[in-house]
């Protein structure tokens, strides 16, 4: 087991999706619970698994839009 730092708990959502930078390695997904979003590259390194993150734009799809999903 690797642990991959504390802190985690600031965010209200935390979701591995898959390889979004096309880059070979699994990502995540974070947002605040004021809404910031935030994108932890993957390392391919058990030992330091992701990279520091970087702030996105990605947000949820406002609830009157026909899809309610990342975007």
């Amino acid at each position: 087991m690797t642990k991959i730092g504390g802190g985690w708990n600031v965010y209200a959502d935390i979701v591995g999706i898959g390889d979004g930078n096309k880059d070979g390695r699994p990502d995540l997904y974070a947002r605040t619970p004021a809404g910031e979003t935030y994108f932890y590259p993957g390392t391919g390194d058990y030992n330091i698994p992701f990279k520091p993150r970087s702030a996105t734009q990605t947000g949820v799809a406002p609830a009157e839009t026909a899809y309610n999903q990342l975007f």
